[in-house]
């Protein structure tokens, strides 16, 4: 996910227990480029010299980094237990935050129309059987139907 406070607490309070949480590492190297031109100003070599290795080697950072890092809204250590970009990519899941974003548009504009209201209950199943729909773990209720019987123009017959 971004770096957006409330997204963290939706997952903390919801999702903690089953899931693994991963800042997406495009906001985080975003933010971290922004936080270099403001430590080597005038000197971009030395900012992206230093963007890049913090991006392939995350160091444990000494008191001037932390203090460099909580300078810029303390966006990464808000984030601390969510940069683990090497674990994400050896369980081969995704760094970036696109295809949830993507879901959650989706989400939207299935359940959130204009005119709709759900009970928690009823909104819950309905967002199971949707998920479930999309992982394609749901048989078709009705297994394959053959195509339907064409009917002649001119009467009966088939």
């Amino acid at each position: 996910m971004d770096g957006g406070v409330w997204l963290w607490n939706i997952f903390a309070d919801r999702f903690q227990i089953r899931a693994i949480g991963h800042l997406d590492f495009y906001h985080a190297s975003q933010l971290l480029h922004a936080l270099a031109a403001e430590l080597f100003p005038g000197n971009p070599s030395v900012a992206h010299r230093w963007c890049a290795d913090r991006l392939a080697h995350p160091p444990r950072p000494g008191e001037s980094t932390r203090h460099a890092i909580r300078s810029a809204p303390n966006y990464f250590e808000n984030h601390r237990d969510h940069l683990d970009y090497a674990r994400a990519a050896k369980l081969g899941l995704p760094i970036g935050s696109g295809s949830m974003e993507s879901q959650c548009s989706q989400f939207q504009n299935r359940f959130k129309r204009r005119g709709q209201f759900w009970m928690k209950r009823g909104f819950a199943g309905l967002l199971e059987l949707s998920v479930r729909h999309q992982n394609g773990e749901l048989a078709p209720p009705l297994g394959r139907l053959s195509p339907p019987h064409r009917r002649c123009a001119r009467g009966g017959g088939r």
